[in-house]
């Protein structure tokens, strides 16, 4: 039900026994870690209220999480289901009319939590402004179009040397080239020991290497539950030729792992990579065999895409349940970037630079849409959240991009729905190829 959508995301994660009350940093504000414990035990108790009918109960608790995680309108609903199953009647539909205000599209008179307000007349209208908000706004045209329905694409990358796009692919375990001349090719054919699934790429152009993530899902083709349970690593392939001239796992420590992004620091080489089943980031030093810990497992909830600031002195991690964090990378201490009131930063999955702003692809929430983060001029608050583009008619979950002069290339149809959690085809007949949208930013 969409109601639990919040503390269900929160009530996953594994994060060890401590207790709520946290004490907080000197610099004023709680770490991620210290954030997510509470998080999760205040999640944890609002889930156990609702559960056994103590709604006030449910209320309170639900009211503490979204005032934790402002940016988390998941929060914020399970607080309007409160307060109507408590009789605030009106105070639900002023937290509803703040969640219509952030153009977000809710189903509130389907949901058996808010019966009580069905046939009231300002519900009414926020159904309306909910649906409005679900409406295409359209800027991208088809910068690429590959073949092959049953690739599920999951990033793009571009190599500026050569003007070649690495799409990569989650079931067919490789990566394509496509030629500045138009040209597709494979650069990793399909499959093979060292490949799994291929998620997110980034390209060090001065080394000539394309780093990626690989992990085992269970949409990949061959894939064996026993046999590649947690299996994951981090790729170095050479731009040219396709070589695989470095393959390093996981470190030891997190009780599941699964590499899913990446970003490169082009000044030194540095490589970032996020575990997200393990809320862990990892970096590799220059000239490194292994992985270092930079945000140790469980500091985060869901880390997705990354992007290195302030001249490698920082990394913004986009966590898919707490929003925007900004990593400190020499000491791995990572806080939540401060918004605006109303600034929808849960749900991103890809993000990119684009000077001092930030491009993200939101699919966890609804609309999927694609925003302008404007940051400060000190770059590290967040000022303005801007939507570029949403419920596009090519989308079927959009996932990554990267920047490319002055235009945003993203996958816009990955297909993650049309699979179960086993891997098994349940929507065959949405299947199509690779879609890559290619977003002007001016």
């Amino acid at each position: 039900m969409t109601a639990r959508i919040g503390w269900l995301l929160v009530a996953t994660l594994s994060l060890g026994a401590c207790s709520a009350e946290v004490a907080r940093r000197d610099r004023g504000g709680p770490s991620t870690r210290e954030l997510l414990v509470e998080l999760r035990a205040v999640s944890a108790e609002a889930a156990r209220a609702h559960e056994s009918g103590d709604y006030e109960a449910f209320r309170e608790h639900s009211r503490r999480a979204a005032r934790l995680v402002p940016g988390n309108p998941g929060l914020a609903y399970n607080l309007a289901c409160g307060q109507v199953l408590t009789g605030q009647h009106d105070q639900a539909l002023e937290t509803l009319g703040r969640l219509a205000d952030m153009g977000l599209v809710y189903d509130p008179v389907a949901d058996a939590d808010m019966a009580a307000l069905v046939g009231r007349p300002e519900l009414e209208s926020l159904s309306v402004r909910f649906a409005d908000a679900g409406r295409p706004v359209v800027r991208s045209v088809v910068g690429l179009r590959l073949e092959g329905d049953d690739l599920l694409p999951e990033g793009v990358a571009h190599d500026p040397a050569s003007g070649d796009f690495f799409v990569s692919s989650v079931r067919r375990r490789g990566i394509k080239r496509v030629t500045a001349g138009g040209a597709v090719e494979s650069l990793i054919a399909d499959g093979g020991e060292e490949v799994l699934s291929v998620l997110g790429m980034a390209v060090d152009g001065d080394r000539r290497r394309l780093w990626t993530a690989t992990a085992a899902v269970a949409t990949m083709l061959g894939h064996d539950p026993v046999r590649d349970a947690g299996r994951s690593a981090l790729l170095g392939v050479d731009l040219d030729s396709g070589e695989i001239r470095a393959r390093i796992e996981p470190p030891p420590g997190a009780e599941r792992s699964a590499l899913n992004d990446v970003a490169v620091d082009g000044a030194t080489g540095r490589v970032f990579v996020s575990d997200s089943p393990a809320g862990a980031v990892y970096v590799l030093e220059p000239g490194a065999r292994a992985l270092r810990v930079l945000v140790p497992v469980a500091d985060l909830a869901s880390p997705q895409g990354l992007v290195v600031a302030d001249g490698g002195e920082s990394l913004f991690v986009a966590d898919y349940v707490l929003g925007l964090v900004l990593v400190d990378t020499a000491t791995g201490e990572g806080e939540l970037a401060p918004a605006p009131a109303g600034a929808v930063l849960a749900g991103i999955d890809g993000l990119a630079g684009d000077g001092r702003d930030l491009i993200a692809i939101q699919n966890g929430i609804r609309p999927h849409r694609v925003v302008r983060i404007r940051l400060a001029a000190d770059g590290r608050r967040v000022e303005q959240v801007e939507v570029l583009e949403q419920a596009h008619p090519d989308y079927d979950e959009p996932t990554l991009g990267t920047v490319v002069g002055r235009d945003f290339y993203y996958v816009a149809n990955s297909h993650w729905g049309c699979f179960d959690s086993e891997g098994r085809l349940i929507a065959p007949e949405r299947l199509g190829g690779p879609t890559i949208l290619r977003l002007a930013l001016d």
